[in-house]
């Protein structure tokens, strides 16, 4: 936890149930990520039975589609027929705007 909080993505899995558990699990997903605050986005059941300045106890899941694209790309890179231009490109012309 670099930020002493958790790193959390957009569309990142959030659960959120009563404290104490036992309860009834709420997903909803992180909608907007701010400096200082995490926007949520539930299902219309859960606001439904949502009571101001309730707390929740959260956990936020990890995506892995990300963290897997990524792999994916250099997975490429080190097929002999791709192109290595792309990542090393021989020289660069720099233009000036018109």
């Amino acid at each position: 936890l670099a930020e002493s909080r958790p790193s959390v993505l957009r569309g990142d899995q959030v659960l959120v149930s009563r404290p104490g558990g036992g309860g009834k699990k709420w997903s909803g997903y992180a909608h907007r990520i701010e400096q200082d605050q995490v926007l949520l986005k539930f299902s219309m059941g859960f606001h439904a039975s949502f009571i101001d300045r309730s707390r929740f106890d959260v956990e936020f899941t990890f995506r892995r589609t990300p963290l897997r694209l990524m792999h994916q790309g250099l997975d490429k890179t080190s097929d002999p027929e791709f192109p290595r231009e792309i990542l090393f490109p021989p020289s660069i012309v720099r233009e000036d705007p018109p």
